[in-house]
């Protein structure tokens, strides 16, 4: 297994565990940071809270020793990209097909996390990600304040709304 392959894995399981920490977190204290990073309720919203802050943590842990411009855009590209993906495949199933499941909507986190980290070990290697760096920051930035913001004043939007079962 070649280093790119084992920082993926790395990185994704870290992720992970971030992840459930933060929902078991919330379980057993629904206040504070907990609140702020991990999914409060079923809403599509709420939901895709988990794409961002175990992304950006898990990368920054991993990243911490060496600083390669072109391996940190490629994963930095995953917290740029999931909460779109996650609010769209939730939205799609909560409003449009009405399915609310605790166990797809993870599953479904786990995949598209697990594809994000797949292709960022192809897109680490390019010239694109070396250059990209300054404007993924910045999308990343963007997003961490938009949930920042939305997780303290929700919108009285049908995304913020916890669906009826």
């Amino acid at each position: 297994m070649n280093r790119s392959m084992g920082q993926c894995i790395g990185i994704f399981l870290t992720t992970l565990i971030f992840g459930a920490l933060f929902c078991y977190g919330y379980e057993k204290c629904p206040d504070g940071i907990f609140a702020f990073c991990a999914p409060q309720n079923a809403s599509v919203w709420e939901l895709s809270k988990i794409a961002i802050w175990p992304c950006v943590l898990a990368i920054f842990l991993w990243h911490t020793r060496r600083w390669e411009k072109g391996s940190i855009c490629a994963y930095l590209l995953i917290p740029a990209a999931l909460p779109v993906a996650l609010l769209f495949v939730y939205w799609f199933l909560h409003m449009v097909c009405g399915i609310c499941s605790p166990i797809l909507d993870t599953v479904i986190w786990i995949l598209l996390l697990l594809l994000g980290y797949l292709t960022a070990t192809v897109v680490g290697e390019t010239a694109f990600a070396k250059q990209a760096l300054p404007m993924v920051c910045m999308l990343v930035f963007v997003w961490i304040c938009v949930y920042a913001i939305f997780s303290v004043f929700p919108a009285n939007l049908p995304i913020f709304i916890e669906p009826i079962p």
